[in-house]
């Protein structure tokens, strides 16, 4: 677990970008990740989620949400999250919300190059869920944080009791050392 000024998060693979030449091991992991994009998380996905999940909310259970950070497109959030909210909950005795956390609009994907400064400005929370609960916020890659951090705030000021991320996986980039990349992302949150 990685833990920052305010949020901590977690990530379970290692994504790296098509642009560099990885192991076959690697590959698979970024197979995962695109398949979880599309909707189609595999076993082993569901079950490193299910392990982290009930490490992280391990004695509380009953304090704990877990929400979904939208998609750009709401019909996508749904393929991604409907079923997985509802494996979730069943293995881990969390409830998973679709609906604390929803799509205002549409909006291009943020991988297309239309990067928005607050993806999460799209958004809409509801209150009435989020209120008290500590909230357990999943999505598929975190690569500098920003829409995490920023979702983050949003459910705060909702009144969630306490916001930790979970990951599918996190952006690697060679070159970069995890201490850079640490230190960058802590200068971020």
């Amino acid at each position: 677990m990685f833990a920052t000024k305010k949020y901590s998060y977690s990530s379970l693979l290692e994504y790296y970008p098509v642009r560099y030449n990885v192991s076959d091991e690697l590959a698979h992991d970024r197979k995962e990740v695109y398949d979880f994009k599309e909707g189609h998380a595999s076993q082993r996905v569901k079950d490193l989620l299910v392990e982290r999940i009930n490490k992280i909310t391990a004695g509380e259970k009953g304090k704990w949400l877990i929400c979904f950070i939208p998609s750009s497109k709401q019909a996508t959030t749904v393929l991604r999250y409907g079923k997985l909210s509802k494996y979730l909950s069943a293995h881990t005795g969390v409830m998973a919300s679709n609906t604390a956390i929803s799509n205002k609009e549409d909006r291009e994907a943020q991988h297309t190059g239309a990067r928005l400064s607050d993806p999460s400005a799209t958004f809409a929370f509801s209150r009435s869920e989020i209120a008290g609960k500590k909230i357990l916020l999943i999505d598929d890659v975190i690569t500098n944080g920003s829409s995490f951090r920023k979702c983050a705030e949003h459910l705060k000021a909702s009144g969630a009791a306490d916001v930790q991320g979970l990951f599918v996986a996190r952006t690697m980039h060679p070159g970069l050392t995890t201490y850079t990349r640490n230190m960058f992302l802590t200068f971020l949150f």
